[in-house]
């Protein structure tokens, strides 16, 4: 990205049951979600709540400052949709998340999906903390006069808050 190499690393579960007690410990220092569900099953839409909920239950960051998207696989399965594309893009758009329809089988949308993802993290987390970096050249060393021990002095609080 830009010139750095940046590691992205995903964790599928499935939405298994199963693997929900493990998903949790993943959450924790994740910068970034991606949450898909399949457009012939409603109940996996529905499902979205819960892992939004268990993300705001564990994520050590708050949802507002990651980037998150919402795929609808399986477009090429139009003709059994069971959530219209419009239903799904104000949830997105309520939640302030992402959104893109994509079909693992034919391979629609998914570079896109990948591509905006990257984009979104460019700007949700990797920019944040290189201006926090630059914030961080406003925390400097000083000496103070007459030989007082060197301190750091620091514009902002704690976290760049």
């Amino acid at each position: 990205m830009d010139g750095k190499d940046v590691t992205i690393t995903f964790y599928d579960s499935g939405g298994q049951e199963k693997f929900r007690a493990i998903v949790r410990s993943y959450y924790r220092k994740s910068r970034g979600a991606v949450l898909v569900y399949d457009i012939t099953d409603r109940k996996s839409f529905l499902d979205l709540d819960y892992w939004v909920s268990e993300m705001q239950a564990h994520c050590e960051f708050s949802l507002s400052e990651m980037p998150i998207m919402v795929l609808g696989n399986k477009s090429d399965h139009g003709h059994l949709r069971t959530v219209p594309t419009a239903e799904a893009e104000v949830w997105c758009e309520r939640h302030g998340f992402a959104f893109l329809e994509t079909s693992a089988l034919t391979g629609k949308n998914t570079s896109d999906a990948f591509k905006l993802f990257i984009q979104l993290i460019q700007k949700m987390v990797v920019k944040p903390l290189e201006d926090q970096e630059e914030d961080s050249s406003d925390s400097f060393l000083t000496r103070e006069t007459e030989g007082l021990p060197l301190k750091s002095v620091s514009k902002k609080g704690a976290c760049g808050r």
